[in-house]
C-alpha cells in the first residue's frame, strides 16, 4: 500500500505505463546478483539482469533490471540500470531508463537522471533532478559514460542538510548565475508543493 502511494506522488514525463510490481525489490530476490551484508566489492559491476546491493561496492554499477540499494548497503560511484531502488547511500550520479526511488532513509549525493522520480519523505538527495523519457539501456549507459565519477568524499558527515546554493529561496527554479557558479546542467526543476507532491513550476 506504501509502495502504490509513493507511485502517485512521482512526477514523469510521457512514457508507458510502469507496473509497479516490477520494481518491487521483494520480487526481485530469486536470479538477482546479491552484494551481500560486510561484502565489499572493489571495481565495476556489471550485470544483466537484477541487482541487490547489501554490502558495498566501491565502483560503477551498470544492470539492466532493477538495482535495490538496501538500507545499510552503499555504492560509492556512478550507477545506471533499468530502474533504481534506494533506501541506503549512493555517492554518485543516478541514471535510469524508467524508475529512480528514493526511500525514507535513503540518501543520494549526485545527479538523478530518469523517466520518473520518486522522494520519499526523510530521503536526503544533494544533487539535480532531470526527467527525460525512456530511451532504453543503451541511451542510459551512454548518458552515464558522459559524466565523470563522483569522488567518494564525506558528502554526508554533516548532520544538517543544508538548502543547495543554486536553489532559490522559496523552493522555485534557480537562478540562471546560481547553476552557472555551481556548474549544474538539469533541464527539468521540481519543486514540492504543500501536499507533497514534486512538481516542474509553471
Amino acid at each position: 500500500m506504501q509502495r502504490h502511494r509513493l507511485l502517485r506522488r512521482s512526477t514523469s514525463l510521457s512514457h508507458p505505463p510502469v507496473d509497479p510490481a516490477a520494481h518491487d525489490p521483494a520480487a526481485a530476490t530469486a536470479d538477482a546478483t546479491v552484494v551481500a551484508v560486510g561484502a565489499v566489492v572493489q571495481g565495476e559491476l556489471h550485470a544483466e539482469g537484477a541487482v541487490r546491493v547489501l554490502g558495498r561496492v566501491q565502483g560503477r554499477v551498470r544492470c539492466g533490471g532493477l538495482l535495490w540499494v538496501a538500507h545499510g548497503g552503499g555504492v560509492h560511484a556512478d550507477v545506471a540500470a533499468h530502474a533504481a531502488v534506494i533506501a541506503g547511500e549512493v555517492v554518485g550520479d543516478v541514471v535510469a531508463v524508467e524508475l529512480v526511488e528514493l526511500r525514507g532513509g535513503g540518501r543520494v549525493a549526485g545527479d538523478i537522471r530518469a523517466a520518473r522520480v520518486v522522494i520519499a519523505d526523510g530521503a536526503t538527495l544533494r544533487g539535480t533532478v532531470t526527467l527525460r523519457p525512456a530511451d532504453g539501456a543503451e541511451g542510459a549507459s551512454s548518458s552515464l559514460s558522459s559524466y565523470p565519477a563522483t569522488t567518494a568524499t564525506s558528502a554526508f558527515s554533516t548532520p544538517s542538510t543544508p538548502r543547495p546554493a543554486y536553489l532559490a529561496a522559496d523552493g522555485g527554479p534557480p537562478p540562471a548565475r546560481g547553476l552557472a557558479a555551481h556548474g549544474a546542467r538539469p533541464r527539468v526543476f521540481l519543486r514540492r508543493a504543500a501536499d507533497g507532491v514534486w512538481q516542474r513550476p509553471s
